[in-house]
């Protein structure tokens, strides 16, 4: 009687300190890109497009392992000077990227888990028309996160792409994972 009433107890005890997670999270979503101005006189506009993200929880630990793949663009009106008056350029960014991230999960296995985390990675740019066209530039990026999981399926996030001068970014993402 007191073995079964022991294991009852080490039971409870393990599933107060570990709650039951899933091993793997697929998320995906729409993520809106926004650019820095680069230059004084340029005007900005984000667009939106999406990310896949593929997440590996650890059970001990408050900590995510992902791997995020996420196409962005945005647009940029750039003012340059030509013969002496002021001209506009309309220039299109897009970017494909793909970033190794770590997040820990404050308050893991509630319905609602505040992250934060930092990504590594490799981002593919290119400013006209497609990515992986004449003229992409390849560089390494670092992203910095900050974002809620809410209810166990939705992901509310924010991220700065500090990459390629013309192409760091900030990123606001709505996404479903299950």
């Amino acid at each position: 009687m007191k073995k079964a009433i022991l294991l009852c107890i080490l039971l409870a005890l393990g599933n107060a300190v570990f709650p039951r997670i899933k091993k793997f999270n697929y998320e995906f979503g729409l993520n809106y890109s926004l650019a820095d101005r680069a230059k004084p006189g340029n005007s900005i506009s984000g667009n939106v497009l999406g990310y896949f993200e593929f997440r590996y929880n650890m059970k001990t630990t408050p900590v995510d392992i992902a791997l995020l793949l996420d196409i962005s663009s945005f647009d940029r009106r750039e003012e340059f000077d030509y013969l002496g008056l002021t001209a506009y350029s309309d220039v299109d960014y897009n970017t494909f990227n793909v970033i190794a991230v770590g997040d820990y999960v404050f308050r893991r296995g509630k319905s609602f888990e505040p992250f934060a985390g930092l990504g590594t990675g490799i981002s593919f740019g290119n400013a006209g028309t497609g990515i992986f066209n004449e003229g992409t530039k390849t560089s390494p990026c670092l992203m910095p996160r900050a974002g809620v999981r809410i209810i166990r399926h939705f992901s509310l996030s924010a991220d700065y792409l500090i990459t390629h001068k013309d192409y760091s970014r900030v990123n606001f993402r709505l996404g479903f994972y299950f």
